[in-house]
């Protein structure tokens, strides 16, 4: 008798949560209690749950075979070198427009030329790593498609054995009489327990299969739209293959009208050597008389005009970041020794570089410092030598000049107008020397163009 008096009052004191859990069993509409009746306990199920791949578990374990970041890095500046080569390649277009007028073959058309090919063979060697890349994205998408698909394929064969099972049993067993078969209260409380519990793990395995779709169905899309931007590219290739044959072939063609001119470029090439010569001890000369024991360095903060940018410091400090001293150009002679491009013996020795740009241009101060000499050297037209300490900048081949020996300059002054030849190239002579030594002014200069 006592024992049903404990038992009573205990079933008295629980009467409202007995009366919550009969309601949510009720509310439940997937039989999941068959489990529990025949014997898949929630172990059990953890222990099937196992069967799965492990790459399954989660959608980040996929995502780590192919690095997002690195192929966005890589492919971002590819880009950009394909604008900066592309905006060389107009230049050089608009330059060559320019020279067409005068209807007249010249080794300067020839220099343009070469820099306009080796612009286009650098420009498809770029298109082809970006295709290359985009390439082995498309292999890793698939494969990364391949397994989410075994994944949803396995997610979607355990859930419909579980479903499969309840419905199965479905009529075995009644939901009431499961829960209220219990031989005591704990039994019930375990039992509802047990319910919830399961139905939170079947509702994260739905969950998980439908993660899975949508990161299938997005990796999909991003698949298409990378073959899509290969076949873009692919097109872009063959054009610019079909435009550098274009230019080899009036390479060739200008090649073949110098060659007629043999002895008059060989000429041509001694006068220039002599010019160069005549430019150098002008050069050192000024620097002789300029230079005094101890000289400091100019220090100062340069705002340049024509390009937006700060320099802080000495001018051995901006090596690399001085401004050009044009506003757009193309380097067709480089520094030191090189063939002649025709000429099988002609040699030039470059102390310099000369910078094609259009006609009309005008030559700018690269830094500050005080015009040492203005001189007239014939082949060389005005010769404008420029002080920044123990460094000089030397501009050549001016037609007129703005200013005058001791005028002190800053970046982006004009120093002159770039003489333009009767065959209609307009080519600056820059040098960049530190005391009697010669420098390379490609180091010196920035990469912008």
């Amino acid at each position: 008798m006592l024992e049903k008096n404990i038992i009573n009052d205990d079933l008295s004191s629980n009467f409202k949560y007995l009366l919550y859990s009969f309601v949510i069993s009720i509310i439940f509409s997937i039989p999941i209690y068959t489990a529990y009746a025949t014997g898949t306990t929630r172990s059990n199920l953890l222990a099937r749950s196992k069967k799965i791949p492990k790459s399954s578990v989660t959608i980040k374990d996929v995502k780590v075979n192919f690095n997002k970041g690195t192929f966005s890095k890589k492919t971002q500046s590819l880009e950009c070198k394909k604008r900066e080569i592309r905006n060389k390649i107009y230049k050089t277009k608009k330059i060559l427009r320019q020279i067409a007028k005068k209807k007249h073959v010249s080794v300067g058309q020839l220099n343009i030329i070469n820099s306009q090919i080796i612009n286009k063979q650098r420009l498809t060697n770029i298109i082809k790593k970006e295709i290359v890349l985009l390439n082995t994205n498309i292999i890793a998408k698939r494969k990364q498609i391949n397994v989410l698909n075994k994944q949803l394929r396995s997610v979607k064969i355990d859930y419909e054995n579980m479903l499969f099972e309840s419905v199965k049993l479905r009529n075995k067993i009644d939901k009431i009489l499961f829960i209220f078969s219990s031989k005591s209260f704990n039994d019930l409380f375990l039992r509802i327990k047990y319910i919830d519990q399961y139905n939170e793990f079947r509702r994260k395995y739905f969950k998980k299969a439908i993660v899975i779709k949508n990161n299938l169905r997005i990796e999909r899309i991003a698949a298409k739209n990378k073959i899509k931007k290969a076949e873009k590219l692919y097109l872009q290739y063959q054009k610019e293959q079909k435009d550098f044959l274009i230019i080899k072939k009036s390479k060739t063609a200008i090649i073949s009208l110098l060659n007629k001119r043999t002895k008059e470029l060989e000429l041509e090439v001694k006068r220039y050597n002599k010019v160069l010569g005549t430019v150098a001890v002008v050069v050192k000369k000024t620097i002789a008389k300029d230079i005094k024991p101890k000289k400091p360095l100019i220090k100062t903060k340069i705002y340049s005009r024509h390009r937006k940018s700060v320099l802080l410091g000495s001018f051995f400090s901006c090596r690399g970041k001085l401004t050009w001293p044009v506003k757009s150009g193309i380097i067709t002679k480089r520094f030191g020794k090189w063939r002649h491009p025709v000429l099988k013996r002609g040699m030039v020795e470059n102390p310099g570089i000369d910078i094609q740009t259009e006609p009309g241009s005008i030559a700018y101060a690269i830094f500050p410092g005080v015009i040492k000499a203005v001189v007239f050297v014939p082949g060389m037209q005005q010769l404008v030598i420029v002080g920044h300490g123990k460094y000089y900048t030397v501009y050549g081949k001016l037609f007129t000049v703005k200013v005058e020996i001791g005028h002190k300059i800053e970046p982006g002054d004009p120093i002159g107008k770039i003489h333009t030849s009767t065959e209609g190239i307009t080519e600056l002579q820059f040098q960049i020397w530190y005391g009697q030594r010669k420098l390379n002014p490609e180091r010196w200069l920035t990469k912008t163009y």
